[in-house]
C-alpha cells in the first residue's frame, strides 16, 4: 500500500467517502440528514464530512443529492429529499 503511495488511513477514508456518496443517491437514504450520513460513515462532524466530500468529488453532499434528485424525480426536490414543504401563511 505505502509503496503505491497510499496509506491505510487514506484507503479507509476513500472507502468511507464512496459509501457516503452511494448512500446519498440511494432511495432508502433519501430522508436521512447529511449529518447522520456523516456520522454513520465515520466522520466526526457534518462540516468535516462536507469538506472531505467536496475535496474528493468536487461537489458538496447536498449538491450531489439535489442533482441526483432532480434527475430521478423530475425536479420534485421536496419529495426526493424527504423534506416538508414550507408552511403556508
Amino acid at each position: 500500500m505505502q509503496a503505491a503511495g497510499t496509506t491505510p488511513r487514506e484507503l479507509i477514508r476513500e472507502e468511507r467517502l464512496v459509501l457516503a456518496r452511494d448512500r446519498l443517491t440511494i432511495q432508502a437514504y433519501r430522508g436521512t440528514p447529511i449529518f447522520e450520513l456523516a456520522h454513520r460513515t465515520g466522520f466526526g462532524s457534518a462540516s468535516a464530512f462536507s469538506t472531505a466530500f467536496r475535496q474528493r468529488f468536487g461537489v458538496t453532499p447536498r449538491e450531489l443529492r439535489r442533482a441526483h434528485c432532480a434527475e430521478t424525480d423530475a425536479g420534485d426536490l421536496t419529495r426526493c429529499l424527504g423534506a416538508r414543504p414550507p408552511p403556508r401563511r
